[in-house]
């Protein structure tokens, strides 16, 4: 009787190991076509994220307002700027440009604001911040709720620039941007 279980026994193991090995085999085209499938809908879900993070910046013109972290940006005008002090000059072959933004907190807590946290871009490409003392900049300060700020951002940029975009990172985790866009004619 021992014996004919464990006969019984290596034959079940066996017939077990057969159709794992059969069923295996046969589903191996369909696991490679279901595995194309998966990274296929995987690839389309990746370019449809990335095209979603090109959406989520979010661009701004003269006159509207950015709500973020519980701050109010209203982007008030852009201009080209030509200071009257001596010292403060452009490069050569640049142009000052100035951004003039209100700022409300409207957080329920202080805030910190500076022109720092504003980056520009002259048709894609990098430009420095300028510092121009006495012309109604937008210091850095702490913002109680409620209280706001006003002033000036001064960049320095390429003379022939035409697109400005100058941008607001508004999640500090996500680097999250809002874009403030000046289009010189």
């Amino acid at each position: 009787m021992k014996i004919i279980k464990i006969v019984c026994l290596i034959l079940a193991l066996a017939v077990f190991a057969f159709m794992a090995i059969g069923s295996g085999e046969d589903d191996s085209g369909k696991l490679d076509k279901t595995n194309d499938s998966v990274a296929k809908e995987a690839d389309k879900s990746l370019k449809e994220d990335e095209q979603d993070d090109k959406n989520d910046r979010s661009v701004y013109n003269i006159g509207d307002t950015l709500n973020a972290d519980g701050l109010k940006i209203n982007y008030t005008k852009a201009e080209k700027y030509i200071s009257k002090n001596e010292f403060d000059k452009p490069g050569k072959g640049k142009r000052f440009i100035r951004l003039y933004f209100y700022i409300k907190n409207e957080s329920g807590s202080d805030k910190l604001v500076n022109s720092f946290n504003f980056k520009c871009y002259a048709d894609g490409d990098s430009c420095d911040e300028t510092v121009l003392t006495g012309e109604n900049e937008l210091s850095t300060t702490t913002l109680s709720d409620g209280r706001s700020t006003k002033g000036y951002v001064y960049f320095e940029i390429p003379k022939r620039a035409k697109k400005i975009e100058v941008e607001y990172e508004t999640n500090w985790f996500t680097d999250e941007k809002a874009v403030f866009v000046y289009n010189i004619k």
